[in-house]
Order: C-alpha cells, then structure tokens, then sequence
C-alpha cells in the first residue's frame, strides 16, 4: 500500500503545478502510514 501511495502521489505531483503543496502532503501521510505500521506491532 505504501508502495501504491508513493506513486500515486509521484504522479499526482508531475501533473501538478502546485508540486510542493503534493509534496507536503504527500510527506504528512507517509509519515502517518509509518507511525500506524509501527503502532500495530
């Protein structure tokens, strides 16, 4: 899933003009993807 998500995002930022905006968001969910994954272990 994390794999599916970085590049829906990747695509989402090369269509984009606001990259940057994708980028954050991008950077925010992933951050939350790992702290779940670790929480449930």
């Amino acid at each position: 899933m994390e794999k599916l998500l970085t590049v829906w995002f990747d695509a989402a930022a090369e269509k984009s003009k606001h990259s940057d905006v994708v980028y954050i968001i991008r950077r925010t969910i992933m951050d939350h993807v790992e702290t779940f994954q670790d929480f449930s272990l």
